[in-house]
């Protein structure tokens, strides 16, 4: 049966998750701009938990049978008076990552970790979640099209060098 459960101190499992992820972005990266170093997990790790600590946000996991599974990671986002002059005041709940295990694929995973966060962010207020993926990564882009997420801004790269 799978579970989900807010994080407690489990950096380890955190750094593992955050690596597996870089290295499908890298896999399905066709402009070759992706890369981790050896110390992406661990500081990419550092600065997340941070992150959520001081803007309230959440990491939970999905267990199952004692082993974490997946994870999502989202904080909130106040806008600034810079904002204000062009958006609508929102209190926005930001999905920075959701990652399931490659074996675990398929199986409402995904979703579930999905309803979590954003029951919490429902929890804090916020009225709006964004989420953001790399436009290669077509499973993903589907996934959240499911989950009910629309194209908002798309960002563009060209290679000149």
């Amino acid at each position: 049966m799978i579970q989900i459960k807010e994080y407690k101190d489990q950096k380890e499992f955190l750094i593992k998750f955050l690596e597996k992820l870089q290295d499908h972005i890298i896999e399905i990266d066709p402009l070759n701009r992706f890369v981790r170093s050896p110390k992406y997990g661990e500081e990419y790790a550092k600065e997340l938990i941070e992150k959520v600590r001081k803007q309230n946000g959440k990491i939970f996991f999905a267990i199952e049978e004692d082993n974490p599974i997946g994870v999502v990671i989202g904080y909130i986002d106040e806008l600034t008076d810079r904002d204000l002059l062009e958006c609508a005041p929102s209190k926005i709940g930001t999905i920075e990552q959701l990652f399931v295990m490659p074996g675990s694929r398929g199986r409402n995973i995904g979703s579930l970790l999905m309803k979590e966060i954003e029951d919490y962010f429902k929890s804090k207020e916020c009225d709006v979640v964004y989420v953001g993926t790399l436009e290669p990564n077509k499973g993903a882009r589907d996934f959240y099209k499911r989950q009910g997420y629309k194209d908002r801004v798309i960002e563009m790269m060209k290679k000149i060098s």
